[in-house]
């Protein structure tokens, strides 16, 4: 469930953000409903097996929607000599927070 739904955010957030200008309402939005659905996960209990995955599955696709959002625009707000450190340090701290999440 979430590396599905994480990828399909990222396919989704990459059309939106093609065919759409309002980047900033964007990557606000997609913080919105990620802190709506993450607060709604507080409602699952012990014997929900379906209610879990569904709220993970609808957690994980602002989240991949904010991942392709910073990672491809960027380039557009850094100066061109520090592109490739904050490209490496934005991959770094992302695998970095993954590995440790999953510990």
């Amino acid at each position: 469930v979430i590396g599905s739904t994480c990828l399909l955010g990222f396919f989704i957030g990459g059309f939106i953000f093609r065919y759409c200008t309002w980047h900033r309402t964007i990557l606000i939005g997609s913080a919105g409903i990620l802190a709506a659905f993450c607060g709604a996960m507080i409602s699952v209990q012990p014997g929900d097996d379906k209610k879990g995955p569904a709220l993970i599955a609808f957690v994980m696709l602002p989240i991949g929607t904010i991942e392709v959002g910073s990672r491809a625009l960027l380039p557009l707000t850094c100066p061109d000599e520090d592109i490739g450190a904050a490209l490496g340090a934005l991959g770094s701290i992302g695998y970095a927070c993954a590995s440790v999440g999953s510990q």
